[in-house]
């Protein structure tokens, strides 16, 4: 059940592949349902010991924004996570390095609806 959260929130995503590629205006929508974490080490935990590409989705959510939450349950039970619908809408920002590894990522995205 999505619910609208009332302040805004950043959540994590860490993968080895990219979860959405996006059109000319930098909106993307991801393939297929997408968990990700209010804590940003569960999701750097998911990339740390894999080799290729890392990245880490830092999502932006902004007050108001249905969100379906998933509190304290999961495969890993102290994470909290918002679950996030093909029907979601982002706009991507410009990818960067992190600094701590050089081996990730960073993809920031905006949650728009």
């Amino acid at each position: 059940m999505e619910v609208p959260i009332d302040a805004d929130m950043v959540v994590f995503k860490g993968s080895t592949r990219e979860i959405g590629t996006p059109n000319e205006g930098g909106i993307l929508k991801f393939k297929e349902f997408t968990a990700t974490s209010l804590n940003e080490q569960t999701a750097l935990n998911f990339v740390k010991n894999e080799s290729g590409k890392k990245y880490i989705y830092e999502i932006h959510v902004p007050q108001g924004i249905n969100i379906i939450p998933i509190l304290q349950q999961g495969r890993f039970p102290n994470q909290s996570e918002i679950l996030f619908s093909e029907e979601h809408t982002f706009v991507q920002g410009d990818e960067y390095p992190d600094p701590n590894d050089e081996g990730i990522t960073r993809v920031p995205l905006m949650l728009i609806s």
